[in-house]
């Protein structure tokens, strides 16, 4: 169990992830370049033929040529599953990189718990690490199912700009691992939990909605949660709670 701890620390699937998206770009570099030389040949051919010809009648014969060969529509739908198998491995490497910064978050704060002699159980120490591990393999698994064959919707995604909408989504949004030590609720119906990080800092954690279970369910448990900034404390995005 514990050397299962150490080896998803060592983030050796962020490295394999690393090679895939290299693979990914590589083949969408290739992709890209077989199009532009068929293009290329085809304009020449083009000009081989309509010699003398106006530019925009010549422009407008390759773009028929091209949009009635197999071949090349082959070659482009081949350039399509590269741009999204890209954004694909962009977003797998992403994730993983969350989920094992979450893991180290996670672990830090364990450790710093025990260190404490705030956590003496040995079961519970246990199992703390086992749910830890079986929350990053969920992760993993998720990523890997949404992985499949292109679609229109992948690809108007591939397309646009994944880093600049990813960046909107998750402008000033954190991840960090707490120790709920008590949960009450709010005058508006919250639920906000007192919690400890690594530090050992007190910190309140806001639940809204369909929050506000899991954070009641979280009393005494450890949690790993994906947070923004408030006025009085941290507002909860999601909540997973760890052991």
């Amino acid at each position: 169990m514990f050397a299962s701890l150490t080896q998803k620390l060592n983030g050796e699937q962020i490295e394999n992830l690393v090679v895939g998206l290299h693979d990914a770009r590589q083949m969408l570099h290739d992709a890209l370049d077989a199009v532009k030389r068929y293009e290329v040949l085809v304009a020449g051919q083009v000009a081989s033929e309509r010699k003398g010809t106006n530019e925009d009648i010549r422009k407008a014969e390759v773009a028929g040529r091209l949009e009635r060969d197999g071949e090349y529509q082959s070659l482009n739908k081949k350039l399509q599953d590269a741009r999204v198998n890209l954004t694909l491995a962009e977003a797998e490497l992403e994730r993983e990189k969350a989920g094992h910064a979450g893991l180290v978050a996670m672990t830090g704060l364990v450790t710093a718990m025990v260190n404490a002699g705030q956590i003496k159980d040995q079961n519970k120490l246990e199992n703390v690490i086992v749910e830890m591990l079986r929350a990053k393999k969920q992760d993993s698994q998720l990523v890997k199912s949404n992985r499949g064959p292109s679609n229109n919707e992948h690809y108007e995604q591939a397309t646009q700009s994944p880093a600049q909408t990813a960046a909107k989504d998750n402008a000033g949004v954190e991840t960090g691992a707490f120790m709920v030590l008590e949960v009450r609720d709010t005058r508006n119906g919250a639920k906000r939990g007192y919690c400890q990080d690594a530090k050992g800092n007190k910190v309140a954690i806001y639940a809204t909605n369909g929050l506000r279970q899991t954070m009641a369910q979280a009393e005494g448990c450890f949690i790993h949660v994906t947070y923004c900034h408030g006025d009085k404390g941290l507002i909860a995005k999601s909540i997973k709670i760890v052991s």
